[in-house]
């Protein structure tokens, strides 16, 4: 009992893993900071992307691997995270989805096309009236990791 106990910590530790953690990013600094306060550590900036990992650490080819990620995009102030699959759920995804569909309204599926297949495809989007972030926010799983993006007014 007293190590699931203490491997149920290690699994969430440090995640973001509430609606209000993701509520009030409405900038590059918002997000650094929550990411920061999530334990979440910097790797690189890549084409405009500022990425963020849990524990983060580099593969055999020299590309980081985390099982959670955050990611900001300064040209377009978008943001995202990306959760793969943990013990019980989505490491926090499956809560923070659950809390939005709960509080916020259902907008519509929005398809994004990008470069990275894994974040293109459809999302369920919500108006979150609660937020400070400007625009919609959606969810969508791609094999074993749960997305969530912020899609910023047009």
């Amino acid at each position: 009992m007293l190590f699931l106990l203490f491997f149920i910590s290690l699994v969430s530790f440090g995640q973001v893993d509430s609606f209000k953690d993701i509520q009030g990013i409405s900038s590059l600094d918002q997000f650094k900071r929550v990411m920061i306060e999530n334990n979440y550590q910097f790797t690189e900036e890549e084409d405009g992307w500022i990425w963020y990992g849990i524990n983060p650490s580099k593969d055999e080819d020299d590309r980081w691997v985390s099982r959670y990620w955050g990611g900001y995009n300064t040209s377009t102030n978008q943001w995202t995270l990306q959760y793969s699959e943990g013990l019980f759920n989505f490491g926090g995804y499956e809560d923070i989805f659950d809390e939005v569909k709960e509080r916020c309204k259902f907008f519509k599926i929005v398809k994004f096309i990008g470069a990275d297949p894994q974040l293109s495809g459809e999302y369920a989007c919500y108006s979150c009236p609660e937020s400070s972030y400007k625009g919609k926010i959606g969810f969508r799983l791609y094999e074993n990791t749960g997305i969530i993006r912020h899609f910023p007014e047009e």
